[in-house]
């Protein structure tokens, strides 16, 4: 299934309000990622972003846990002027 809506990002240096992100969400399904020597399955989230004001088009990943929906890991970016953010989580925070 893939999910679409529009969201607004903003950014101080250089100015721009409201830079409207059309987005387009679908999972990739199951897959293994391995995280300090363990394997971990999770569900594979695939998210494309596009921004026809700035020609911005981009792929953010996200490796959640199908049990309690955390994610172990992503790939991602913010702003059209800095590199991708690799996240990944080697322990699971205590609640």
């Amino acid at each position: 299934k893939q999910i679409n809506y529009i969201t607004y990002y903003s950014y101080k240096k250089p100015v721009l309000n409201n830079l409207k992100i059309f987005v387009s969400s679908r999972s990739l399904g199951e897959s293994k990622i391995t995280i300090l020597g363990k394997v971990k399955e999770v569900i594979l989230i695939e998210e494309e972003l596009y921004s026809e004001a700035v020609n911005w088009r981009v792929k953010n990943k996200y490796w959640i846990d199908p049990q309690t929906s955390f994610v172990w890991k992503s790939i991602q970016s913010w702003s059209p002027k800095l590199p991708e953010l690799v996240i990944e989580v080697t322990k699971k925070p205590a609640i």
